[in-house]
């Protein structure tokens, strides 16, 4: 098996899980900041709309519900919902539920826009463009509205048994039609709405009286391709954020590897063995000269010792040399005389009061960092 070391393991661990953040950050931020909806910023976003109501004070909120699920007493605003647009897969689907759901005592406010097809929702009316300048004018507004979008849409004629709410220029821009117990009012352009043309004019104002005719909207996002999930599993596996996940579940998997969690191979009588520590190294010392009753021998062997335990501190590879060693100590911090004579390979001691000296002062060493 490849051991990898510990340091590039943790840093891999890292950078996978940054990716992943920045991954479902962008893609947050490109769905919804840039989208066609009340969290859109862009030109056709209409994110000021909704904080304009909502710094008014009025319970404004979203829907990711079909209207089956959606509660009846509120009015829901669908703002060029995807399904009135041209080749869209589920439009009839779509738009049925919507109908059914008005007739089940629903009020809903449709606002469209230059592809719109209206015949899905029973309205045959064809749409015509404006003069550059709109006067917006009718049951829900107390003034004239002066909208100075160039073109701003409206219905070529009344419908029959439709009711005319409001006029642009003398024809009808938003239509009421009655549709079993609810109603729905089909409004033939949303730009007035939108962050490109809100602040032109009396937009913003045409906007208010809307809400003071229908109540506080709730608008609509289910139609803009926007669900609660209904599993985080699902939700997961439908994101961009899987192939990160399995990633990191990779380097975890290396990462208990390396740990060795796992069981472990053991060699016979590996657990009979302890761990070496300084009182078994004085004690074979000890033993050592109990056996010899000689200084120079025991010395040399615990000189020997350590350096090779300096030589861990500076290299890894161990490949330094005992005058490198003894260059960088001196550069460490100074030596004193009787420390550099024992470190000296041709100095040993002669007696046994000299080994212990010699002991103490290679143990007073400084450390190497």
């Amino acid at each position: 098996m490849i051991r990898l070391p510990k340091p590039l393991l943790f840093s891999v661990c890292a950078a996978i899980l940054l990716l992943f953040a920045a991954n479902l950050r962008f893609e947050y931020e490109s769905d919804e900041t840039y989208s066609q909806t009340s969290f859109g910023v862009g030109l056709f976003g209409y994110k000021a709309a909704y904080d304009l109501l909502s710094e008014l004070g009025l319970p404004v909120s979203r829907s990711y519900r079909r209207p089956g699920h959606f509660d009846g007493s509120r009015t829901l605003w669908l703002v060029s919902p995807d399904f009135l647009k041209p080749a869209h897969p589920h439009s009839a689907e779509d738009a049925q539920a919507l109908k059914d759901w008005i007739r089940h005592g629903g009020t809903a406010v449709v606002f469209g826009e230059a592809r719109a097809e209206w015949k899905l929702l029973e309205i045959d009316e064809p749409i015509v463009p404006g003069s550059e300048v709109s006067v917006v004018r009718g049951e829900f507004t107390p003034h004239d509205r002066r909208i100075p979008i160039p073109g701003l849409l409206h219905f070529k004629a009344t419908i029959p048994r439709a009711r005319v709410r409001l006029t642009s220029g003398d024809v009808p821009f938003a239509i009421e039609i009655a549709l079993g117990d609810g109603h729905l009012l089909a409004v033939a352009d949303d730009r007035f709405m939108l962050n490109s043309g809100l602040d032109k004019g009396d937009s913003s104002l045409l906007l208010v009286d809307f809400v003071r005719a229908l109540g506080a909207p709730v608008f609509d996002e289910r139609y803009h391709g926007y669900v609660i999930p209904g599993s985080s599993i699902m939700a997961l596996v439908n994101s961009r954020g899987l192939l990160p996940v399995c990633l990191a579940l990779m380097a975890a998997m290396l990462w208990i590897a390396e740990r060795r969690i796992w069981p472990s191979r053991k060699l016979p009588g590996d657990e009979a063995t302890h761990a070496p520590s300084i009182v078994s190294f004085v004690e074979s010392l000890g033993t050592l000269y109990a056996r010899s009753r000689d200084p120079r021998s025991v010395f040399l062997a615990y000189r020997a010792g350590f350096m090779r335990r300096l030589r861990g501190h500076v290299s890894l590879q161990g490949n330094v040399t005992d005058s490198m060693l003894i260059e960088k100590l001196a550069r460490v911090k100074p030596l004193s005389s009787e420390t550099r004579h024992w470190l000296d390979e041709n100095s040993s001691p002669a007696t046994e009061h000299q080994l212990v000296s010699a002991i103490r002062a290679l143990e007073a060493c400084p450390k190497i960092r």
